[in-house]
């Protein structure tokens, strides 16, 4: 029937009734999580060749990388894969602490994020 549809519409974030629903369905938590992930990926993106590039800035004015610019670049460069690893792992870490309760720390829901428990 008409109405069964239109309720299992509603449901999944759709209405013919009102184009407006579909943007506050399910749908829209999904897209705040992608949304604050590619924001995380780009923040530890800046921060880890932030300072390198101004480094390039520098060496391009044919200047000598200031001591605090180089030791930047040279710690957060590498750790870039670190950054991403940490926002991967993040969702896993809270799904396995949300399902251990108070019993599990951070660090035990990080080893079994990791061994893919």
């Amino acid at each position: 029937s008409v109405s069964k549809q239109e309720n299992t519409m509603v449901r999944y974030g759709a209405s013919s009734l009102d184009p407006r629903v579909s943007a506050q369905g399910p749908d829209r938590s999904n897209s705040r999580v992608v949304l604050h992930r590619a924001i995380a990926y780009s923040l530890s993106y800046f921060l880890a060749w932030g300072s390198f590039t101004i480094g390039t800035c520098f060496t391009v004015a044919n200047l000598e990388w200031p001591i605090a610019v180089k030791y930047l670049a040279n710690t957060f460069v590498p750790l870039q894969g670190f950054f991403n690893f940490v926002i991967f792992l993040y969702p896993k870490v809270i799904r396995v602490k949300s399902m251990g309760g108070d019993n599990v720390t951070w660090f035990q829901a990080s080893k079994i994020a990791i061994s893919g428990g």
